[in-house]
């Protein structure tokens, strides 16, 4: 038999995005994210229907205490198994009343974390991967517009996270794309091509003339 011992977490949920070389780490601005469907924190959880960055609550002193408590040891561990790690470490924290718990671990830029934390930085994002690759990472590479802030809002086909209906077509891209400081990001998007037809389950099919930009995925934009 086995007895499995859960503790419920509290507290306030956050992204980190940390860049490493396998020693050093620069930690992008922390970001939350948000579940649910509906506003309000209603409905069932997503993939993620939109996120903030910087995290409000994140203090300089915080950010430090997840460096050093966090994520250097978790690295230094992996070099210790002969496991050392290059590129984005992406750690899920709760912050409840100063005590840092770890939810998750992965290997990847969250989503939509990353779409609400990129447009703050201030310097050669390419750079600052290509020293990650090579191992010389310096931290004070990574720059942050001062006094910004960010946040993506998810655009998601009707239905999801249950079962939802595809091929609607997306319009008014340039108009958004127009707005000061709006960029849009796509996900579940695809170019239907002109000789083939975009088809809406629920209004039939149409023939459009030129290529068409219809939904794929349950969130869309």
């Amino acid at each position: 038999e086995e007895l499995i011992v859960e503790e419920k977490v509290g507290g306030q949920e956050v992204s980190i995005l940390a860049l490493t070389d396998g020693k050093e780490v620069a930690c992008l601005p922390a970001a939350c994210d948000y579940k649910r469907v509906f506003d309000g924190d209603q409905g069932g959880n997503t993939g993620g229907m939109g996120a903030l960055a910087p995290a409000p609550f994140m203090t300089e002193a915080l950010m430090e205490r997840i460096k050093t408590e966090v994520l250097l040891p978790t690295l230094q561990h992996m070099r210790e198994e002969n496991r050392p790690f290059t590129g984005c470490l992406y750690a899920g924290l709760m912050i409840d009343e100063g005590k840092i718990n770890v939810l998750e671990f992965n290997c990847r830029f969250g989503d939509p974390e990353t779409q609400a934390v990129l447009p703050l930085l201030d310097c050669d994002f390419f750079e600052l991967l290509r020293s990650c690759a090579e191992e010389r990472l310096d931290p004070t590479m990574l720059k942050v517009k001062e006094g910004m802030r960010s946040v993506t809002v998810v655009m998601a086909s009707g239905g999801y996270p249950g079962q939802y209906e595809t091929g609607f077509e997306v319009t008014g891209l340039e108009q958004a794309g127009m707005l000061p400081g709006v960029t849009v990001f796509h996900a579940g998007t695809t170019v239907q091509k002109p000789e083939a037809p975009v088809v809406a389950r629920r209004k039939g099919s149409t023939t459009r003339v030129g290529p068409t930009l219809v939904t794929t995925g349950g969130r869309v934009l």
